[in-house]
């Protein structure tokens, strides 16, 4: 036979009783699209790679 346990013992609330309330995150209108209209080609155009490279090489290595 497995341990026995009660539900309340295996609800997250349990471990972290303190937790924030997420689910305002999940609400969405259903007329907001945040991607209408956005074109990746353009931005990616206005896009440096090598300004890019060299912040991520900065954020790596803490320079």
């Amino acid at each position: 036979m497995g341990a026995r346990t009660t539900p309340r013992l295996q609800d997250n609330e349990h471990w972290w009783p303190d937790q924030f309330n997420l689910s305002v995150l999940h609400q969405k209108h259903p007329d907001f699209n945040l991607l209408e209209g956005f074109r990746y080609g353009d931005a990616f155009a206005y896009l440096s790679v090598d300004e890019l490279s060299a912040d991520v090489d900065a954020l790596m290595t803490g320079w």
